[in-house]
C-alpha cells in the first residue's frame, strides 16, 4: 500500500474559531480587548476572505446542554450574529478544544 499523494498546491482558508456570544457579556465575557472590537475585526476578515475568493471555515465550541458555557441549545453556545450571518465554505462544531478532533475539519 503506498502512501497518499502529498498536493504541491497550497490549501488557504480564514479559520474563525468560537466567536460565540458567551464572549459577548455571557458566562464567559471578554473584557480586553474589547470583544465587540474583535468582532467587528474578525467580521470584515470574513468578507474581504470571501471576496478575494479564499474560503472561510466556522468552528463553534459546543457543551452538554448542562454546561455554564456554551452549552448546545443556549444564547451563549450560539455563534455571535455578525458571525452568523456572514457566508462560510465550511462549518464546525466541536466539543474539544482542537477543531481537528472528532471532527471533519483535516479531511475538508
Amino acid at each position: 500500500m503506498s502512501a497518499p499523494a502529498i498536493s504541491t498546491q497550497p490549501r488557504r482558508a480564514l479559520v474563525v474559531v468560537d466567536v460565540q456570544n458567551d464572549y459577548d457579556g455571557g458566562n464567559l465575557a471578554i473584557q480586553h480587548p474589547p470583544f465587540r472590537d474583535s468582532v467587528v475585526n474578525v467580521a470584515h476578515a470574513m468578507d474581504a476572505a470571501a471576496e478575494a475568493g479564499v474560503k472561510v471555515v466556522v468552528i463553534k465550541q459546543m457543551a452538554p446542554e448542562t454546561s455554564p458555557i456554551f452549552a448546545k441549545g443556549s444564547h451563549g453556545g450560539e455563534l455571535h450574529p455578525e458571525i452568523a450571518r456572514r457566508s462560510r465554505d465550511h462549518y464546525v462544531e466541536k466539543t474539544l478544544p482542537s477543531a481537528f478532533t472528532g471532527t471533519d475539519l483535516e479531511a475538508w
